[in-house]
């Protein structure tokens, strides 16, 4: 559990270095970070923020030059708007009407610190979830697991009821995300478990 001060103490950390950096650096999940700014505000979220045509274009400017991930963590605007501003500006080509062209050199443009943060999102919650929140190809961040290895990608891991219960355990007495690093299991399936669980109970 996190303590009224250290939450604000993460939010001031997003509010000078940006939720991102904050949630890599404290281990915190990036909208556990975005809820509780909603509830202190501490700092002015992309939502609250206005910008000018002329201040989207730089932006967007930047995104086609150095890779919408960049754009993101240097503005700490997620890649969503920036590509719903490019619908409208189209400061910078779409490939196929999905992905910016900036999209296919992500490999090459993003520090491994950041493959492994999302790496470490697609472990928690799931491959799919992660290209989902980062709007990253599914394909990438495969690309990204096998060069890292930050989670098993064996397809028909199968486990016991005791396992299982093992899992369960560890995870509520510490966390899921925890749990799923411990035991090297997605944390959206021993999420399921505990659902499962839960269920029975009733």
């Amino acid at each position: 559990m996190y303590s009224e001060e250290l939450k604000i103490a993460i939010l001031e950390y997003a509010r000078d270095c940006g939720t991102i950096a904050a949630a890599k650096h404290f281990g915190v999940a990036s909208s556990t970070v975005v809820r509780w700014n909603h509830k202190y505000k501490i700092y002015e979220t992309q939502t609250m923020r206005v910008f000018s045509v002329d201040q989207k274009k730089e932006i967007l400017q930047y995104a086609n030059e150095h890779g919408l991930i960049n754009a993101m963590n240097h503005y700490d605007i997620d890649t969503a708007t920036l590509q719903q501003w490019n619908k409208t500006l189209k400061v910078y080509k779409n490939n196929n009407g999905r992905h910016s062209n900036t999209t296919n050199k992500l490999s090459m443009r993003v520090s491994d610190d950041f493959k492994i943060y999302v790496l470490e999102y697609a472990r928690d919650h799931g491959p799919s979830m992660a290209a989902q929140t980062f709007n990253i190809a599914p394909s990438t961040i495969r690309l990204w697991n096998k060069e890292l290895k930050v989670y098993s990608t064996r397809k028909h891991r199968k486990f016991s009821s005791e396992q299982k219960e093992q899992i369960i355990e560890y995870a509520t007495k510490n966390s899921i995300a925890a749990a799923a690093n411990q035991f090297n299991v997605a944390g959206c399936q021993i999420k399921g478990w505990i659902d499962t669980q839960n269920r029975r109970k009733l």
